[in-house]
């Protein structure tokens, strides 16, 4: 469901439509029920006796729903963004549409990878390489997203309006990626028990 907002989300900054928006915040509407029923499900199952193992493993299906439900946020984040960029006739730079491009394919290629590895967990070890190395990549081009953002601007390149929008959208990317990222390690920790 998370893949489905993200990939319902991202092309709203191009091409903004209600009733993408409206399907975004029905499925972010059924993710976040689905957690609350996974934790009263988990909290249900901790009040029994459990092994130092099953209590670990308890905890990381917990924390693991939670990040997939902190994630839908940040995508219904991003459409909300959109949303204001889209009335407000807001234009970025291309520049700034090409910088978030790049952050968007490789928070997606994160997302994706996160989803294969709760789906199928075993044989993980390169697949989680490869979210936190692009969660590293992902921090790096946020930071030169916002410092040449600043460039462009004093160099009235940009309009004021765009900054804000600009840089919240990079900000809920990265976080995105950082909840792939929670993800890949927790699932790293049910590979790796004995």
């Amino acid at each position: 469901l998370a893949q489905r907002v993200y990939r319902l989300a991202i092309p709203l900054r191009e091409a903004y439509g209600e009733e993408i928006r409206r399907k975004v915040l029905y499925v972010e509407m059924v993710i976040d029920h689905l957690r609350r029923e996974i934790v009263a499900y988990l909290r249900r199952l901790s009040c029994r006796p459990l092994s130092p193992l099953l209590s670990r493993d308890l905890f990381v299906y917990t924390a693991i729903a939670d990040d997939i439900e902190r994630m839908s946020d940040h995508m219904v984040g991003l459409v909300d963004l959109s949303r204001t960029k889209a009335l407000g006739q807001i234009g970025f730079s291309r520049a700034a549409e090409e910088e978030l491009e790049e952050i968007e394919r490789l928070v997606g290629l994160n997302l994706d990878d996160a989803v294969t590895l709760v789906c199928s967990p075993a044989g993980g070890q390169a697949r989680r390489a490869d979210v936190t190395r692009r969660e590293e990549e992902i921090d790096v081009a946020v930071r030169q997203a916002r410092d040449r953002h600043l460039v462009r601007f004093h160099e009235g390149l940009c309009r004021a309006e765009a900054g804000p929008v600009f840089l919240e959208m990079l900000i809920h990317l990265e976080r995105i990626s950082d909840h792939c990222q929670n993800i890949a390690d927790y699932m790293g920790e049910l590979e790796g028990r004995p």
